[in-house]
C-alpha cells in the first residue's frame, strides 16, 4: 500500500484489531512502501538546519535519520528535532509530501526485530530510542556522551548500546575544509554554555569528535531496504 493511503489503512487496521485479542500486525506492517521492521533507519533531508549544516560539512547525501518503532496506530519514527529534542511522529508525517526518491531506508540485519506470538518486538534500536534517549534535548554542541543528541549521534549510540559500532567518529578539524558554519555553530554553543575559556575554545572544538550521517551510511552493518 502506498504511503498516501496510510491514514485509511491505519483506521482499518485499528477497527479490525478492536474485534480481536491482538493487533492486526500484517495489516499495520503493510502501511509502508517496504516491509518495515522496528529499528529500520529512515534518512531524509530538509528537517533541521543543523542537520543540513553537518550534511554539507561531511558531503553526505542525507541529513536527518530516524528510528522506526511499532505502535498500535502504525509505524512511528523517533528522531532528533532541533527545537523539541528527541521526539517522534507517525511515519506518514515523517515522509509527508516526499516521493520515494526523497528518502532511503536501511536496516542493521544483526539487530533486526522479530515476531513473537504474533507481535512485532521493538528490537534494541527502538528500545534505546524510547527508553533511554526519548525526551533528551538537541545537542547544539555536537558532543558525544553528554545526555543530548544530534541526528547521527542518536543512531550511533543506539547501535553501540547493542554492541554494534556503525561509524568511527572524526574530528571537526577534518570537516573544516568542507564547511566553516559547523565550527561556528559549535564554538558559539560552547561559549554560551561556558564549557571552555575563550582562549581554549578554538583548539578544543577543532579536536572534538563527531559522528556523521555519511559515516553511518558507509558502515558494512547497514543494508539498504528501500528503494531497492
Amino acid at each position: 500500500m502506498k504511503l498516501h493511503g496510510m491514514i485509511v489503512a491505519g483506521a482499518v487496521a485499528l477497527a479490525s484489531s478492536a474485534m480481536s485479542d491482538e493487533p492486526d500486525w500484517a495489516r499495520l506492517m503493510a502501511e509502508a512502501e517496504w516491509d518495515w521492521r522496528p529499528g529500520d533507519l529512515i534518512f531524509r533531508n530538509g528537517l533541521n538546519d543543523a542537520d543540513d549544516v553537518l550534511k554539507h560539512a561531511s558531503d553526505s547525501p542525507w541529513a536527518t535519520v530516524g528510528i522506526l518503532r511499532a505502535s498500535s496506530g502504525g509505524p512511528r519514527v523517533v528522531y532528533v528535532d532541533e527545537t523539541e529534542g528527541v521526539t517522534e511522529v507517525m511515519l506518514y508525517r515523517f515522509v509527508e509530501e516526499l516521493t520515494p526518491e526523497d528518502y532511503a531506508v536501511y536496516r542493521i540485519e544483526s539487530l533486526s526485530s522479530t515476531l513473537e506470538d504474533g507481535q512485532q518486538l521493538q528490537g534494541p534500536l527502538a528500545r534505546y530510542a524510547l527508553n533511554v534517549a526519548f525526551g533528551a534535548p538537541f545537542d547544539d554542541q555536537f558532543q558525544l556522551g553528554n545526555d543530548a543528541y544530534y541526528s547521527a549521534e542518536l543512531i550511533y549510540e543506539a547501535a553501540m548500546s547493542a554492541g554494534v559500532k556503525l561509524a568511527e567518529p572524526v574530528t571537526l578539524a577534518s570537516l573544516a575544509a568542507a564547511d566553516t558554519e559547523l565550527g561556528v555553530r559549535i564554538l558559539t554553543a560552547a561559549h554560551a554554555s561556558q564549557d571552555c575559556a575563550s582562549a581554549q575554545c578554538g583548539s578544543l572544538v577543532a579536536g572534538q569528535k563527531i559522528v556523521t550521517v555519511d559515516a553511518l551510511l558507509r558502515s558494512d552493518a547497514l543494508t539498504q531496504v528501500f528503494p531497492e
